[in-house]
């Protein structure tokens, strides 16, 4: 079965306090507490004059679901297009702009990690915890630098199958020097079984010994969800160059 969209926020409201979700069954819009409405990549690349964004402050900005998206202990994967504020790129602190709640902790977080061996500036990561109640998690870094103010896009997929978790990052850059849009992976295995987050989805923010943290610094598009499926490395490269949320409603 070819993988398709089971959740889509487009962002493209531009205004008020409620992201859609265009395809999800039922419906599981996003309650917008803090961040402002701004231009989103298809808009300032020309392909689409209508693309919004999300522009956080890295303070205390979130968006949110009132109820899980995504059941964690199956395969799953997400892509969102982000912009890093310059000034967090080689910073100490970690940023997360996809998650999902459970009671103590996020079941995954997806985002900019401090801590990255062997590089300097930071690095994109993807981390599940090993089980609820601790802080030991399994966690995938890319090996692609982070370059603040310029748009990345970021699929995380866990594998439950292969017991692997996996982070692609598309480097798409800016209008006036843009990338090529080629996707480049990382790959861990998972052996331990992932537990159930029944939290909300988070966009901007995770939860870490109960208290949120890691508030993103940036702006942030096309949040898409994939549940109970991984995705091909063709669709991958689809989505890296640009295909809108709509492209894949039929696989």
């Amino acid at each position: 079965v070819t993988p398709t969209e089971d959740g889509i926020w487009s962002l493209d409201e531009g205004t008020g306090v409620t992201a859609a979700d265009s395809v999800g069954q039922p419906a599981r819009p996003l309650t917008v507490v803090g961040p402002v409405w701004g231009s989103g990549p298809h808009k300032l690349f020309d392909s689409r004059a209508g693309d919004m964004s999300l522009e956080f402050d890295g303070i205390n900005d979130y968006a949110a679901s009132t109820a899980p998206v995504l059941d964690t202990t199956r395969s799953f994967a997400v892509s969102v297009h982000v912009l890093l504020d310059p000034s967090r790129v080689g910073g100490p602190q970690s940023l997360s702009v996809l998650s999902q709640a459970g009671v103590d902790r996020s079941g995954f977080r997806l985002g900019y990690s401090a801590s990255c061996p062997g590089m300097t500036g930071g690095c994109w990561s993807f981390a599940m915890p090993d089980t609820a109640a601790t802080n030991t998690e399994t966690i995938v870094r890319s090996q692609v630098p982070v370059t603040g103010g310029e748009w990345t896009n970021l699929v995380a997929e866990y594998d439950s199958t292969a017991r692997q978790m996996r982070l692609w990052v598309c480097e798409i850059g800016t209008p006036a020097d843009p990338a090529i849009g080629e996707p480049i992976s990382s790959l861990v295995a998972r052996p331990i079984a992932p537990w159930p987050a029944p939290g909300p989805f988070e966009v901007g923010r995770s939860l870490s010994d109960g208290v949120y943290s890691g508030y993103w610094d940036g702006s942030v598009d096309n949040v898409r969800v994939f549940s109970g499926q991984v995705i091909s490395e063709a669709k991958i490269r689809r989505l890296c160059q640009g295909a809108e949320a709509g492209d894949f409603l039929q696989g």
